[in-house]
């Protein structure tokens, strides 16, 4: 293989880590190991509450790239496959640590690849939260965080989601006005997530039942 092919499975080898190290967040919040989900498993379901949500807001704000938002979320917390999950406290507590830290492990990650450029465009584009694709993404990931604490201690952290609530809100020509939607949002979700109950299968079964043949 060429040295750019060679890059990408490196890239790969390194980033399957993710389906085994913990949300050390989860963690620190009270959650025991066997609670706390591993950072793909967290990683997927933002990126699928992403796309929906990109989708749906697509709807009413046109600007908005789907196909990056889906990216993005994919990519968004890849550099924790060598630095570990970095909870939200410790970004509060020394925000320059994180800041100096991420970048360089992003370029070590994406070193040789042909898309290395564009793929740390879409990484530096989610840290900076700005744009719409970044506010979606950055939506999702609080929300998964918030629903896994909720499921698993039945409870919630007011100053964290007062920190969400200020991230969404912070004013940018580039979010559409993306970001006071999805705080609103996130606010409404909050107050009748109890009563959110996924559709029953039963529902699902009679819909998909065959119909009667009528004879002539």
């Amino acid at each position: 293989m060429k040295p750019t092919e060679v890059a990408v499975f490196k890239l790969f080898k390194r980033a399957v880590a993710l389906k085994e190290l913990p949300r050390t967040g989860a963690i620190i919040e009270g959650v025991t190991r066997s609670e706390a989900d591993t950072i793909a498993a967290h990683s997927w379901a933002v990126s699928l509450l992403s796309v929906v949500v990109a989708t749906h807001l697509s709807k009413q704000f046109p600007g908005i790239d789907i196909g990056r938002v889906a990216i993005m979320a994919i990519l968004h917390d890849l550099t924790e496959c060598i630095t570990g999950d970095l909870p939200s406290g410790l970004k509060r507590f020394a925000p320059e640590a994180v800041d100096m830290l991420e970048p360089r492990v992003s370029e070590f990650l994406l070193e040789g690849l042909l898309g290395k450029d564009d793929l740390t465009e879409v990484l530096n584009e989610y840290e900076a939260r700005t744009t719409a694709a970044a506010k979606i993404v950055k939506f999702a990931d609080i929300v998964d965080a918030w629903a896994h604490l909720q499921l698993r201690l039945k409870r919630e952290f007011p100053s964290y989601l007062e920190h969400a609530d200020k991230l969404l809100r912070m004013g940018s020509s580039e979010d559409l006005g993306v970001g006071s939607h999805l705080a609103d949002w996130l606010q409404a979700c909050r107050e009748e997530w109890p009563t959110i109950q996924p559709s029953p299968l039963s529902k699902a079964t009679n819909s998909m039942q065959p119909k009667a043949q009528i004879e002539v």
